[in-house]
């Protein structure tokens, strides 16, 4: 509870001192935009950390991480100066306090039923934790950007480390240790996105003309939009996992198999089984397993980006330009949407095309509506596009600079998904948005002489913000259809990648469209038709929450088990008895956990370490996982990523060369070539433990490795540990 506290009243600190900020930004919002200060004083601060590391200024510490804090209190400060007589900022806030107080409230409210939820499983043990979690622990140690590979000696990471440094920023400031920082991070992410999403579908729905109980159904439709967004899952589980075990039972067939949360996200290429595999994968699903990846960090980032557009929407309410000004061009909005793009070059690169052009689309149509003549909205769209380009390249140049571009040539598909399985997975959303979209113009269609531009003239702020979003995430689905993205997954799974992040955000932006939609069609107007469709929506909708109780049993267990030891170290495993089977035998944990803890304690950050390569997605390479110490190479497949550039799609053959070194110095018993090997990658300690002697001994683990006479030689072992009472122990040696 303590570590609970202390990051959340860090969480709190960026919501005082940002507030005059976020009341500005979004001074049209009912409830002043209050939950997005958390997310805007983190991106500022964390950035500003960041940019003075990378600059060598300031070093990475918790010291000048609370430095960081100053230039955003000055700016709020300032705000509140600027104000003068009129103190608009300090009345704005005070009108809207009680909403504040009621944001804060539950924020802290789901924040802790996340922590408890986690409580039951915080182990990072498995999918793809082990580089998350040594992106946070290498970077908590490094002094200045960019962070060090741990699994690349002497090699920075190359691959969008932003997302894990601002939760290692939030980290440094808490006080917290990263073992509980990692569960509470992607806790804040979940609780975050939960009040944020509720936030914009609210004042989305305050726009419309109720004819009563405008707050009671801007409330609900906030509701609805979270839950689509952060909690249920998509169609595929209400076909396989309620309508069709309904049918098994009926009919008395046996099914194939049970159903499992995650089919949900392995349908394409799985059901039935082809060579175009893929992935489409869901916030929930994301949170549940508990990958603190690119995709997840920025969903906080991605969310705050489409609540400032929404605030550009409502502030442009009404207004009418004739001429061009700069004031009515470039606008905060605009500034702190550039910012953010930015902050996706560098945490979740797909975003960054994604919400460029979201943003220009909105720019567009706001500029259509305000502007009496259309050449000049098309010039306001143009500068407004290329502030948007150009100040993410701003912000962006330090990292680009130390960064080497990852393979990026797109190429035409080919293969395409079967459309009884696109219906499946994103039929629903797709017809309740054309629904939505076709009903809305057809109105305005109506009326004799009508142009597009009269359309969107006559449209209402909210609906057409619903429309833009939900025609982008429409175009999100189709686009892998058509195009991917190569990468080092050809040719069996080689559209996976471009179809997990586009339909990421897809579902994030029908999942807002949903509360509003099914809102606008059952209280607006009493129009049966309407009504009718508005229910049918709603109970479509309905199957699809019941998600999280499959996904969160099959999980976590019985959420409910209070008497269950539980806890958010997420290193927790190694210490109740974790078990590797090995040819039959279970081998415990802790021996890695004692040669963990001694390396951390006895050796310096910058020492390498040799451990087995490793392969991906396995228990493997936890020792520089954990301990934050470069080994030569580990996760093969990840560094063939990260390292794959020119659009090639073969193994880099500097990732290839070390994994072949790694292969040497554990089997050569050739005293010169492993002298050789150490010094060519300056090691200082090696690790031959369960995991070694697996890799390089055909599994045998009671078998001597070939390097260890001579290690033996030419180094001293510094530590040894054999909780498991196998044949040999663990070794460290540590090199003359």
């Amino acid at each position: 509870m303590i570590n609970i506290m202390q990051w959340y009243l860090v969480m709190l600190l960026f919501s005082v001192i940002t507030l005059p900020i976020s009341i500005k930004l979004f001074k049209k919002y009912k409830d002043g935009g209050y939950i997005f200060s958390k997310t805007i004083g983190l991106a500022i601060t964390g950035f500003t950390m960041w940019i003075l590391s990378t600059l060598h200024i300031l070093k990475f510490n918790i010291v000048n991480s609370y430095l960081c804090l100053l230039p955003l209190i000055i700016a709020s400060f300032t705000i509140i100066i600027k104000d003068g007589s009129k103190k608009t900022t300090i009345k704005l806030i005070r009108k809207r306090i009680k909403a504040i107080i009621i944001s804060e409230i539950a924020f802290l409210l789901v924040f802790l039923i996340g922590c408890h939820i986690k409580s039951y499983k915080p182990d990072v043990n498995d999918l793809e934790k082990f580089m998350d979690y040594g992106f946070m622990n290498i970077m908590d140690k490094t002094d200045y950007m960019p962070p060090k590979d741990m699994w690349f000696s002497g090699e920075n990471i190359n691959y969008y480390y932003m997302g894990q440094f601002f939760a290692t920023f939030v980290n440094k400031l808490s006080g917290v240790d990263i073992n509980y920082g990692y569960n509470l991070a992607l806790i804040t992410i979940f609780a975050l996105a939960i009040i944020s999403i509720f936030s914009i579908t609210y004042n989305l729905l305050q726009q419309v003309k109720f004819k009563k109980k405008r707050n009671k159904y801007s409330m609900i439709g906030g509701i609805i939009s979270t839950i689509s967004v952060n909690i249920a899952g998509n169609i595929h589980y209400t076909v396989y996992g309620l309508i069709m075990p309904m049918w098994y039972k009926i009919t008395g067939t046996i099914p194939n198999q049970e159903y499992y949360f995650w089919n949900s996200t392995r349908f394409i290429g799985y059901n039935p089984d082809t060579n175009d595999k893929t992935i489409h994968e869901f916030p929930f699903y994301s949170y549940v397993v508990g990958d603190l990846h690119a995709h997840v960090v920025n969903i906080i980032f991605v969310v705050t980006l489409l609540a400032l557009l929404l605030s550009h929407l409502l502030i442009s309410k009404k207004k009418k330009f004739g001429k061009l000004k700069v004031k009515n061009i470039i606008k905060p909005q605009i500034i702190a949407i550039g910012f953010l793009i930015g902050i996706f070059k560098m945490s979740n690169y797909w975003d960054f095309p994604i919400y460029t052009v979201v943003a220009s689309l909105v720019f567009l149509f706001t500029n259509i509506k305000n502007y009496e003549k259309l050449k000049n909205a098309i010039i306001a769209t143009i500068i407004q596009i290329t502030a948007i380009i150009l100040i993410p390249i701003i912000v962006s140049i330090p990292f680009m600079l130390q960064f080497e571009k990852i393979s990026s040539a797109i190429c035409l598909v080919k293969n395409s998904t079967p459309i009884w399985q696109l219906i499946i997975l994103w039929g629903f959303p797709i017809i309740t948005v054309l629904i939505f979209a076709i009903k809305t113009i057809v109105v305005k269609v109506k009326e004799k002489d009508i142009t597009l531009t009269k359309i969107i003239k006559k449209i209402s702020i909210s609906d057409l913000f619903i429309i833009i979003i939900g025609i982008s995430a429409i175009g999100l689905v189709l686009i892998p259809e058509l195009v991917y993205v190569k990468d080092i997954y050809e040719p069996s799974q080689p559209r996976a990648n471009t179809m997990f992040k586009l339909t990421f955000q897809s579902f994030i932006m029908f999942g807002i469209c949903f509360g509003y939609i099914i809102i606008k069609f059952l209280f607006e107007k009493k129009k049966l038709l309407t009504n009718i469709i508005g229910i049918a929506i709603t109970t479509i909708f309905l199957t699809t929450t019941l998600y999280p109780i499959n996904a969160i049993s099959y999980w976590f267990g019985n959420i409910f088990d209070f008497s269950k030891e539980r806890t958010l170290n997420g290193e927790h495993f190694f210490e109740e008895g974790y078990n590797l089977r090995c040819q039959g035998e279970t081998i415990t944990l802790e021996d890695d956990y004692k040669t963990i803890e001694w390396i951390r304690e006895n050796t310096d950050k910058n020492d390498v370490i040799l451990e087995e390569s490793g392969n991906d997605y396995e228990y493997s390479n936890q020792i520089s996982t954990f301990t934050s110490r470069q080994t030569i190479v580990g996760w093969g497949a990840h560094e063939w990523l990260w390292r794959s550039v020119n659009s090639s799609t073969e193994i880099p053959e500097e990732v290839n060369k070390r994994i072949f070194d790694v292969f040497e110095l554990y089997t050569s018993n050739e005293k010169n070539k492993i002298e050789e090997l150490i010094k060519k990658y300056n090691i200082s300690y090696i690790v031959i433990g369960v995991n070694e002697r697996i890799r390089y001994n055909n599994s045998e683990i009671n078998k001597e490795l070939p390097c260890e006479i001579i290690l033996k030689e030419i180094g001293n072992i510094v530590f040894e540990t054999n909780v498991n009472n196998v044949k040999y122990p663990t070794y460290i040696f540590q090199v003359k």
